[in-house]
This record gives C-alpha cells, structure tokens and sequence, in this order.
C-alpha cells in the first residue's frame, strides 16, 4: 500500500446493504482482503427482483429488463456468481425481517461459501428490518458492532 498506516496483509472490508452488495462483489474478484463482513447484502439479481418489497418497481427501472428477458445480465452481476472465488472469511449479518434486502439474499451467499468450503458464519436477527442499524433495538445494533468487532479482531490482528 501507498500509505503507511496501511497493513496490505490486513485487509478487511465491510458494507451494509448496497456496500454489503459492493463487499461480495469485491471479495469474489479480489483475493486482497483478509476478512469481510456483509450486511444484508445483495448477492443474487434474479431472485431479488423476486423477493424484495421493491424488486420488480425498483428492479426493472434499475436494471432494465426483467430476468426472464437478460438471464445473462442479471448472472453477470450477481455476486453469488463468483462466490466459488472466495478466499477470505466472511461473515453475514441480517435482519430477519428485512423486506427490502430479504434475507435470503444472506443465505443464498452463507449456503454458497458453506458449500465450496469457504470459512463463513451468519447472524440473524430477529425482529430486525432493513433500517435495524438506524432504527433497531439499541441492544441488537450494538451486538452488530460487537460481532463486526470481533470478526475482525480474530482475522486481521
């Protein structure tokens, strides 16, 4: 790295939401990080225009056409797409009522890393929606950081 602060062998990366979509996208194209974490993350195109309170509104005007009508496309930018090329640890957090980003979408992404023998872990939590990290139960926000803390402190120290 360029900057001295910055341990290139320490890497962790994490994102909530779009940045949790961001996060397994990096990790499944970038062996550079040494951790990641993923708030509920989009992983899969095709099923969340399926799943999401807003996906075929939301999806269509994003994305263009429906998946039945660019299978290629929606494949093509799904992370769930290259989670075989996972190198890292990742751990999934995810509100268990989450309608904007189902989590489904988290357990699509834990099953596939699970699967091909990837280190992965996952949190649900209940009750929580999508807005749980402004607008949830102060213990569960704060058992979030606690767990993001310490996922890092056990990978990166």
């Amino acid at each position: 790295c360029e900057r001295p602060y910055v341990d290139a062998n320490r890497l962790g990366v994490h994102g909530y939401s779009y940045g949790g979509y961001m996060t397994t996208w990096l990790i499944g194209h970038d062996n550079r990080f040494r951790a990641a974490i993923a708030g509920a993350p989009v992983v899969n195109l095709w099923s969340m225009w399926g799943v999401s309170d807003i996906g075929p509104s939301w999806g269509s005007y994003q994305w263009g056409d429906i998946p039945d009508d660019n299978f290629d496309w929606y494949r093509e930018r799904s992370p769930i797409t290259y989670v075989q090329n996972v190198q890292c640890p990742v751990l999934i957090l995810h509100g268990e009522h989450d309608w904007r980003v189902p989590v489904s979408q988290g357990e699509e992404y834990f099953a596939g890393l699970r699967y091909r023998g990837k280190t992965a872990e996952m949190v649900r939590f209940p009750g929580c929606s999508h807005l749980m990290m402004r607008v949830g139960d102060p213990a569960l926000v704060r058992e979030y950081y606690e767990r993001m803390v310490a996922w890092f402190d056990r990978y990166l120290k």
